[in-house]
């Protein structure tokens, strides 16, 4: 493929996922009031004075559907300014039914990630993961030389807290949409609180004892990554230059396959990737992986040999969640617990911590009257072998 098509189809993708923040609340509106309206005009005078409050809520939900306008459209505009994107969002490619869906899921994540919240969620598995590396390095000054790599970043909330721990931080994300939103998030969100989101508008009411559940906002980022890291930098102008943290060179995100980007042998990808490829051989200390098997489970061998690849010998893999985020078979191996474990030791890895049965949510809706609890492992491997 020419350099040419390369860049018309990374446009397209590009402009596509933009189109699906910047024209969201067409898809709301569309999902959430038209049908609504639609099916209460078909009840009777009579069955419609039984629930009169059917109509305002459906202009509450508007008005929140509104409010999420002004959040997508704000984050698309900035992040088409950061990838270069000239053309107006008139001009951006148009986006499918599933690139809106999405970003639903994707409000829902910055839920999750980036406010109080999800405050009680995602400690979980964090702070687990926070303890082992401070364990491991304890010598703050000497974190900033240890790499650490977190394939299925996400919206960087992992990304983040690591490097306010003092560790070099890169995270990589194959998704534009997880892209975007971290992004935005550590670049443009100069205040706590800056905006106030609803990603629970999708929910079914019937899934909730309160309908005022549906239309609760949360705001976002709960804390400023732009603030926080110019208020560290500032606390570190005060120490000798020799011992000072630069918090502001220690974060990066790549985009694109985790498999293609830091995998084994020769691929298809652009130059730079390649390049990116040849470079991260043995270059990170640990590999720190949070929710993201699920995705992996598809080629899962290859993920585990990627893995060893970055990692020096006696690096660390350390990983927090579920095998799956799935109840039902995946298109992958399938593999139980017991049988990933016997594949990462023959991928060169050795096991030096395990915990099984650790429960919680992803992505969780305390208001819900039901909810999925996962068993989630903590491990921590240690690269042994090269493959």
């Amino acid at each position: 493929m020419s350099d040419q098509e390369v860049e018309a189809d990374e446009y397209q993708a590009v402009t596509s996922v933009l189109s699906s923040f910047y024209n969201f609340h067409t898809f709301e509106t569309n999902q959430l009031i038209n049908s609504r309206i639609q099916r209460f005009a078909t009840l009777s005078i009579q069955d419609q004075q039984l629930i009169p409050w059917f109509e305002q809520h459906t202009q509450f939900l508007q008005q929140c559907i509104d409010i999420n306008r002004d959040f997508c459209q704000t984050l698309a505009e900035k992040i088409g300014q950061d990838w270069g994107i000239k053309v107006s969002p008139s001009d951006w490619v148009e986006a499918s039914h599933k690139q809106f869906q999405q970003t639903e899921q994707t409000m829902v994540k910055l839920m999750r990630d980036w406010s109080d919240q999800g405050g009680e969620e995602r400690p979980i598995g964090q702070r687990l993961i926070i303890a082992e590396l401070c364990k491991l390095y304890q010598n703050e000054l000497e974190r900033s030389k240890t790499k650490i790599l977190v394939p299925g970043c996400g919206s960087g909330r992992l990304v983040f807290e690591l490097v306010m721990h003092g560790f070099w931080t890169q995270g990589n994300d194959s998704s534009y949409h997880a892209l975007f939103a971290s992004g935005f998030i550590l670049n443009h969100c100069q205040f706590p609180h800056n905006y106030s989101i609803f990603p629970f508008l999708a929910s079914s009411a019937t899934s909730s004892s309160k309908r005022q559940n549906q239309i609760r906002p949360v705001t976002v980022p709960d804390v400023s990554p732009t603030a926080h890291i110019i208020s560290a930098m500032g606390r570190e102008q005060e120490k000798e230059a020799s011992l000072r943290i630069h918090y502001d060179e220690l974060m990066s995100i790549t985009a694109g396959s985790f498999i293609e980007l830091y995998g084994v042998g020769p691929s298809d990808v652009n130059f730079a990737s390649q390049k990116l490829r040849s470079q991260s051989q043995g270059e990170f200390g640990v590999v720190v992986t949070e929710f993201s098997l699920d995705a992996a489970s598809g080629n899962v061998i290859d993920y585990i040999r990627t893995i060893n690849n970055v990692l020096k010998q006696g690096g660390k893999w350390i990983n927090f969640g579920p095998l799956s985020l799935q109840n039902g078979p995946s298109d992958g191996l399938n593999l139980t617990r017991d049988d990933l474990f016997e594949l990462v030791t023959k991928l060169g890895f050795e096991f030096t911590v395990k915990e099984s049965g650790i429960e919680s949510t992803y992505c969780g809706d305390i208001k819900l009257l039901q909810s999925t609890v996962y068993k989630c492992d903590f491990w921590v491997c240690t690269k042994i072998d090269n493959l």
